[in-house]
């Protein structure tokens, strides 16, 4: 299976990704800040990368500039998670999508099929189909799967 860097200052975002991904049979590293995070993503070259937008040493879009421009690890792609994802432009940033706090479950799921191509050839030319297109799939937080819902 794959392996995947988490890289979040809050101990409860870590633990709940790695419950969800370990479900998913993935090997999960665990760094608790941006630099610790760029030191093991150069360590052990991941498949794939979840990082906090805002920790106090290094943020996820400074990390991901870093890991763009490393020959050793642009390959990989790199999800930014941030509970004000609104205020991201993705186009001006170095990361592969954003996924906005609170994230679905469903979410996160779809992350690791689209990036990792879990679903095989469906999932490849899904992800042709949106590069064709300018366009990376978006990914529902809670909120948002909730929208329509009123309560009377």
């Amino acid at each position: 299976m794959s392996k995947i860097l988490v890289i979040d200052d809050d101990p409860g975002i870590t633990l709940l990704l790695k419950r969800i991904i370990a479900k998913k049979g993935h090997d999960i590293l665990i760094a608790s800040n941006g630099l610790e995070g760029l030191k093991l993503a150069q360590e052990e070259v991941p498949d794939l990368i979840f990082t906090d937008v805002r920790m106090p040493d290094l943020g996820g879009v400074e990390l991901a500039g870093f890991i763009k421009s490393d020959p050793n690890l642009q390959h990989i792609p790199v999800i930014i998670l941030s509970g004000t994802a609104y205020m991201l432009d993705l186009e001006k940033t170095a990361a592969d999508n954003i996924l906005t706090k609170p994230f679905a479950l469903k979410s996160v799921y779809g992350i690791l099929d689209y990036y990792l191509g879990q679903e095989g050839n469906e999932t490849e030319s899904k992800k042709e189909d949106s590069e064709l297109k300018g366009t990376k799939p978006t990914f529902p937080s809670i909120s948002e799967s909730s929208q329509g819902y009123t309560s009377n």
